[in-house]
């Protein structure tokens, strides 16, 4: 899985996990308006829409299937990746959310067995059926 943010970029988990190591390992200082958002420098607005957009992707059950059968879930890296990007959760940045069943899997993603069970299409299957239940 591939997606394209601008013409010739592409971000996959590898690419998110070397932009956040060259980046401080704290979450942005504040984000509760658009135009504090937009009043940040290129750097901070560009790393903001890829998080954002990679935390939305997170709601796709088959996407974190894909993730799981390429092994992104097994690399620490990752994981810590996705640990942190747990300020998401923070009412200032959870305003900026169009799929919130993404919060709810990012906190599933914390724990190892479900990264696990990912893995199977089955597994997939049945969580996306339960995110249909909940709407």
């Amino acid at each position: 899985f591939w997606k394209q943010h601008a013409p010739g970029c592409y971000v996959t988990p590898k690419s998110l996990c070397m932009e956040r190591e060259n980046k401080s390992l704290d979450a942005p200082t504040s984000a509760s308006s658009v135009g504090h958002v937009q009043s940040q420098n290129e750097d901070d607005l560009k790393r903001f829409q890829v998080e954002l957009e990679f935390l939305q992707c997170l709601a796709n059950p088959f996407y974190l299937s894909h993730l799981a059968q390429h092994g992104y879930l097994d690399q620490r890296e990752f994981v810590s990746y996705l640990k942190y990007l747990l300020y998401w959760k923070l009412p200032e940045y959870a305003i900026f959310i169009k799929y919130p069943a993404c919060l709810h899997m990012l906190d599933l993603l914390q724990e190892e067995a479900f990264r696990r069970e990912l893995i199977s299409p089955v597994c997939a299957k049945f969580v996306e059926e339960q995110l249909l239940l909940h709407w």
